[in-house]
């Protein structure tokens, strides 16, 4: 489980939201949790920022990074793995969602 990989999602709302990434540094390893941002499918009308929320294709499928629904779970309830951003542009994607979260910008 390492920084950047796409979990199939095996919770009870999968059908909107099929993947998580994990964004947790390789620091926080011997916990036993992961710190996971949802990715969403879109739902039309959708009206969103690119930088607070990215729109990554994984496996044919769009899906939308909910930075703001950054969560904690246990890795035991982490799906099959489905795929690997660590090497991907979409991964600095991710990160620049968060820091959109976080930023104090806004106030």
């Amino acid at each position: 489980m390492a920084q950047f990989d796409v979990h199939l999602n095996v919770g009870r709302n999968r059908a909107e939201v099929p993947y998580v990434v994990v964004v947790q540094s390789s620091r926080l390893d011997g916990l036993p949790t992961r710190v996971v941002v949802p990715l969403v499918l879109p739902k039309p009308p959708y009206r969103r920022e690119p930088r607070l929320a990215p729109t990554l294709t994984l496996e044919g499928r769009e899906v939308v990074v909910h930075a703001w629904e950054i969560q904690t779970i246990p890795r035991n309830v982490l799906g099959p793995l489905a795929a690997s951003l660590a090497d991907d542009p979409s991964a600095e994607a991710i990160i620049g969602a968060l820091d959109e979260v976080v930023s104090r910008a806004y106030g």
